[in-house]
């Protein structure tokens, strides 16, 4: 094989270059998330979307419930290939019979919203924005799921508090200012950042063990959330109910 010349290589560099620049200068140039990013259909297109059927099979496997899905994948007529019909049969996911357990560490959800020295001006230029993200998927995969499955999403008695004078005077916490929230967003965002498991997605109960959606999680850090508005929000402490938004509403 033979070795490719010198100003090949400077060709390659050079072109490279231009389109790693142009990348970082489009991303610069841009503030927030695009639609793409967004909206898991685009993300995930090529993969077959869940059955909407609720009288789907399911079966216990361990602490996972399960469904059997078959995929069949057929080569076009005139397509040159020697190929037959593939059938493959694999077992998807569903349920498990607890949430997963998560916790975070260090300073980047502390830094969600910093107060500049600016009155009460907030800046949205610092913070793990991406890392505050995590929880909120997590309720909205699992909430289409519940959807799909003809049942509802449910909250529990366990919410991440507001911020106050005596929740700053305690131990370290992640203030998260969620900015002129009316009730329920408030009251979602606290069931979301609740210390342990703020919210309850029951795909399936059989032989009295309960199946929850496979990405329901709850929080076990040291360091609790907290949520600061910019409005009062008058009783969101759980004396006034309020419904868990749909996935598409959370989105």
């Amino acid at each position: 094989m033979a070795a490719p010349r010198i100003e090949d290589v400077q060709a390659i560099l050079q072109r490279s270059q231009r389109c790693w620049q142009s990348d970082f200068h489009y991303a610069e140039s841009h503030r927030g998330f695009t639609d793409s990013t967004t909206n898991p259909g685009s993300l995930i297109r090529r993969v077959p979307a869940m059955p909407n059927d609720h009288k789907l099979e399911q079966f216990p496997n361990g602490s996972l419930l399960e469904v059997r899905g078959r995929a069949t994948w057929k080569y076009q007529p005139n397509a040159n290939c020697d190929l037959s019909e593939s059938i493959a049969i694999k077992e998807l996911t569903i349920g498990a019979t607890g949430a997963t357990k998560f916790t975070a560490v260090g300073d980047g959800f502390h830094n969600w919203e910093e107060l500049l020295n600016t009155g009460d001006k907030r800046s949205s230029e610092t913070g793990n924005h991406l890392a505050i993200l995590i929880p909120c998927w997590a309720y909205i995969f699992s909430n289409f799921l519940v959807e799909t499955q003809g049942r509802l999403m449910e909250y529990t008695n366990v919410s991440a508090p507001f911020m106050d004078d005596s929740t700053s005077s305690k131990n370290p916490v992640y203030r998260v200012y969620i900015g002129d929230a009316d009730f329920k967003e408030a009251r979602w965002w606290k069931a979301v950042l609740a210390p342990g498991q703020g919210w309850r997605s029951i795909i399936q109960t059989l032989s009295d063990v309960t199946y929850l959606a496979p990405w329901s999680i709850e929080y076990h850090g040291d360091r609790k959330f907290v949520i600061e508005t910019s409005t009062t929000v008058l009783c969101a402490d759980g004396t006034r109910k309020a419904n868990p938004p749909s996935s598409e509403e959370a989105l």
